[in-house]
């Protein structure tokens, strides 16, 4: 009794279980690639929201834009053909902490200070 559970405990790895891994594999591949190469194109303008006001810029044209509002103060950085915020004296500077970004549709959000800074 005790010999026949112990040959339930192992388990061997069968052809199934390798096309199932390869399959997995496959498609973990593929989803890199598509995201790699479908990537939006890089933009050519900024819109930066500050509380409902609306400011574009060219990213082509480095500057530091300091975004004043009654619930804060951000400096966004257009630099290199990307875009990023410096500095935020909001409580989590989640927005600080963004990666740059430079393609269309990508954003950064600081929501203390209800600043949008969007590549369109």
């Amino acid at each position: 009794m005790g010999s026949n559970s112990e040959e339930k405990d192992q388990r061997k790895i069968g052809a199934n279980d390798i096309k199932l891994l390869v399959m997995i594999l496959a498609i973990g591949i593929a989803c890199m690639l598509a995201l790699h190469f479908f990537k939006g194109d890089t933009g050519q303008t900024v819109r930066i929201t500050a509380n409902g006001t609306e400011y574009i810029y060219d990213i082509d044209n480095d500057r530091e834009i300091d975004v004043e509002t009654d619930l804060g103060t951000n400096i966004v950085v257009i630099e290199g053909g990307s875009v990023y915020v410096r500095e935020a004296d909001c409580p989590d500077r989640i927005c600080v902490h963004h990666v740059r970004i430079n393609r269309t549709g990508e954003t950064i959000v600081c929501l203390p200070h209800r600043l949008v800074v969007e590549i369109i």
